[in-house]
Formats: C-alpha cells, sequence, structure tokens
C-alpha cells in the first residue's frame, strides 16, 4: 500500500481543486470583472494570505525565508505569474470551451517535462488515464468548440498549458526548496502592472469580498496544498489530479449561479472523475519506499511548504 506520505498528498491535492473550480463561480458574482482589476486585487490577497502563512509557520525567522529565496524559487515566481496572467486573459480572448480544451493537454506536457528534466518514468495507467481524462473533456466541451474564439486567446492557452507543466515540474525538482515565499514574490510581481494596466482598482464592498475569497481561498489555500502534495506526488499525476476542478467548476455554477449543465457536460464529467478516481486507486496501492525516502530529505532540508 501506499505510504501515509503519499495518501496524505493527494488528499491535498483533491483539496485544492475543490478550492480551484470555485473560481468560476465566484468571478460570476462579480458586479463588475474587468481583467487586470480582479488580478490586481486577487494577487493582493494572495500575497496576505502567504505572508500570514510564512509569519505563522517561520515565526521569528520570518527575514531567513526571504533570505533564502534562491534563483530557483524566482524562476518559480516568474512562471507562475505569467502563466496566471495567461490564463486571465486567455479567457477574455476566447471560448471558455477551447480554453478547457487546450489546457487538457497539461497532463500530457507536464509528463513530458518531467520525464525529460526529472527522469519520472511515466507509468502506461497514468498515460492512460490521461487520454481518458482528455476524452471527457473533450466531450465536455464539444458543443463550444464551434463557437469561434482567436488565435490570441488559443495561443495564451497554449502558453498557460506550457508554464503549468513548467511549474509543476520545478516543484518536483527542488523539493527542498520552501516554495511559500515563492509564491508571496509571485503576487507582488503582478500586482504593479496590474496597477498601471487596469483603467481603475475601485470596488465595491460587494466585490472586495468576493476578490478576497478569490485571493485567500481559491488562489492561496490552493497553493499551499499543492506545494506540499508536489513533495510527494509526481509532476504528472499532480497535473491529472487537478484536472477534477474542470467537473467541479460547472456544478459550483450549476448551483451558485443556475448555470444548468448541458447533458455532454455531465458524461463528460463522469469520464473525468473515473479517470481520475482510477489512476487514484492503483496508485494507493504502488510500494512508497522511494517516496517516502524523497519527503523524509526535504522534510529534514527545510519547513514544510
Amino acid at each position: 500500500m501506499r505510504s501515509p506520505h503519499y495518501r496524505l498528498a493527494l488528499l491535498c491535492l483533491v483539496t485544492a481543486t475543490f478550492f480551484t473550480s470555485t473560481a468560476g463561480v465566484l468571478l460570476r458574482w462579480l458586479e463588475e470583472a474587468e481583467g487586470w482589476r480582479v488580478l490586481f486585487w486577487r494577487s493582493l490577497f494572495f500575497a496576505l494570505t502567504m505572508a500570514l502563512w510564512l509569519a505563522l509557520v517561520h515565526r521569528g525567522s520570518l527575514r531567513r525565508a526571504f533570505t533564502q529565496l534562491s534563483w530557483r524559487g524566482l524562476e518559480l515566481a516568474l512562471v507562475w505569474s505569467a502563466a496566471t496572467v495567461a490564463f486571465i486573459f486567455a479567457l477574455l480572448e476566447t471560448t471558455v470551451a477551447r480554453v478547457v480544451i487546450i489546457n487538457a493537454l497539461l497532463p500530457f506536457v507536464t509528463a513530458i517535462l518531467g520525464w525529460l528534466v526529472l527522469g519520472e518514468r511515466v507509468r502506461p495507467l497514468t498515460w492512460l488515464a490521461m487520454a481518458l481524462a482528455t476524452v471527457g473533456i473533450a466531450v465536455m466541451a464539444q458543443g463550444g468548440i464551434a463557437a469561434g474564439g482567436s488565435l490570441l486567446g488559443d495561443l495564451l492557452s497554449a502558453l498557460c498549458c506550457l508554464l503549468s507543466g513548467m511549474m509543476f515540474v520545478s516543484m518536483r525538482r527542488h523539493p527542498e526548496v520552501d516554495k511559500v515565499p515563492a509564491m508571496f514574490v509571485a503576487g507582488l510581481l503582478i500586482m504593479p502592472v496590474a496597477l498601471a494596466m487596469a483603467p481603475e482598482i475601485a470596488v465595491s464592498p460587494h466585490d472586495l469580498a468576493i476578490l478576497a475569497a478569490l485571493g485567500c481561498l481559491q488562489l492561496g489555500a490552493q497553493y499551499l496544498l499543492v506545494s506540499y502534495a508536489s513533495r510527494a506526488v509526481p509532476a504528472a499525476e499532480i497535473a491529472l489530479t487537478g484536472r477534477l476542478g474542470i467537473v467541479l467548476a460547472p456544478l459550483w455554477a450549476w448551483l451558485g449561479a443556475g448555470e444548468i449543465p448541458a447533458e455532454a457536460t455531465l458524461w463528460g464529467g463522469a469520464i473525468v472523475l473515473a479517470a481520475v478516481a482510477g489512476q487514484g486507486i492503483f496508485g494507493l496501492r504502488r510500494r512508497p519506499q522511494a517516496v517516502a525516502r524523497a519527503l523524509d530529505a526535504s522534510t529534514a532540508a527545510g519547513p514544510a511548504a
């Protein structure tokens, strides 16, 4: 059976997916959803969440946490920032269906990058699960493919997919690095750009509360959980488990915004769930010695991310 470390990491990933999937319904609750304004406030609350976590974890050694932020951490911050901006504006430039279809390639991109950079062997079962999940996502979005979009939006979606894969691989490549300071820096990197580009940043109290939820919970809690899970779960499996968010997002939109999902969405979601659940069940049965050793080594090297 898998180790308790792997099981806890897998639980963290599933929980992170829950937070990830709330983005759509939260954005629909906004009175004014302007791209750069959303990026500014979400990044601000995200950075505050990371700062609070660092203060709680490091306490008297907070300065040390940032002085130890190496070029590896800055690399992660830059990649994360670019991926976030690309994703938001891809949604503004093209249809959601096209963004979903292109980002369905993320497990494949991550697996290939993990193989090339980390030498992580991708099991045939994982390849099969990723292919099945992609089929499910295609079924879900089939009604929106013909709705049109733009080449720029498609390119931004592809860029987001590539950058997200690089981020997952970077997390796995340097498990000893405390990633939370890097995430804090990433939030700070986006803010001045968004501030300069936004027509205005003033928001109503209603929107401010939703933007706080986007930054603190949907984004902040998500990345704290993913950063921990990345120390025990292969990069390809992280990306695959994240596909659950594409199933959950229409559900929250249905319950919270009255958007009734189409029949294709339900059938496609069932396929994705089957793929992720099957991969997770069989993954729990594998022996954990190598993963446990890696996690113990990273724990000894520094504070948990």
